[in-house]
């Protein structure tokens, strides 16, 4: 076992019992509905991610917030009391700017804790991806790295991931306003769907769109065996989220097996209630190694 602390995200979109068997610490985003606040849960609570597509049926549109210093603060002083260094895995600055202040406490606590490190990462990935990277850190740390080497590692490799998201439904855009009602419109009524990656800033940028979602789906597959490792021989981890639409992450499950049959079973699974909480339902979205996105 690593004389250190491996940490990362509730964002990372993976089950909570998987990251706490791979030894990884994890920090909890919040999401507000109807007045509360709720905790994001990484399937800790079955009937969670029900509730929470309740609100969105219901019109409450959920919100979301950085994770504040303090609450930054009061987890690292957890992790650093335990006598071990830390490495903390921070969901983009692409996303949030939750990463400044996870910076900002690592620098409140160098003097209280002058003799422990606290690394604290950019990771320039997010959902699914940032658990793709967490897992594919986790990994390295397993092979014996000590957490400098660890930390150069996981710094040269934050572009490695590749992210793909599209939603056939464009509806929930419109009711957040992300999208303007002509346009949604107008998208439904030619069935356009928009494609989006994740750029080297770590931003989800739109950047195709085709008619009607398997297109879209297969240009996802073409675009992989483009990107992938080995092209079609591709033989590392690919992770499958989705909003609520488990029929269409299974289409794509089957159409990645028979393209990429040196490929291990994806690991299929939500898209978490913050991320969701932006992208709405019917987003699909899915992350494998490839080539660098700088």
């Amino acid at each position: 076992m690593a004389d250190y602390i491996l940490s990362g995200e509730s964002v990372m979109d993976l089950p909570y019992e998987y990251a706490k068997s791979r030894d990884i610490s994890v920090i909890f985003y919040q999401y507000e509905a109807d007045g509360n606040k709720y905790d994001d849960v990484m399937e800790r609570d079955p009937k969670a991610m029900e509730q929470f597509y309740g609100f969105i049926d219901a019109g409450h549109i959920p919100g979301t917030s950085q994770i504040n210093q303090f609450t930054y603060e009061e987890y690292f002083r957890k992790l650093l009391g335990e006598g071990k260094d830390v490495l903390h895995l921070c969901l983009s600055t692409g996303f949030t700017g939750s990463y400044q202040n996870a910076v900002n406490a690592a620098e409140e606590l160098k003097e209280e804790f002058p003799e422990r490190k606290l690394y604290v990462i950019d990771t320039l990935c997010g959902c699914g991806g940032l658990g793709l990277y967490t897992d594919n850190v986790a990994d390295k740390r397993d092979e014996g790295l000590g957490i400098d080497e660890l930390y150069a590692w996981a710094m040269d490799h934050r572009l490695c991931v590749q992210h793909l998201f599209t939603n056939p439904d464009l509806s929930y855009f419109k009711r957040t306003g992300r999208l303007s009602g002509p346009a949604a419109a107008l998208a439904s009524v030619l069935n356009i769907v928009p494609v989006m990656h994740l750029n080297a800033e770590g931003r989800l940028i739109a950047y195709d769109k085709f008619r009607g979602k398997k297109k879209a789906y297969q240009h996802f597959i073409d675009r992989m065996a483009e990107l992938a490792d080995c092209g079609e021989d591709y033989s590392g981890k690919c992770f499958i989220n989705h909003a609520r639409c488990p029929e269409d992450a299974q289409m794509i499950r089957d159409m990645l097996k028979e393209r990429f049959p040196k490929m291990p079973e994806p690991r299929v699974g939500d898209i978490g209630t913050i991320i969701a909480s932006h992208c709405g339902p019917g987003t699909i979205s899915f992350y494998f190694t490839g080539r660098d996105r700088g």
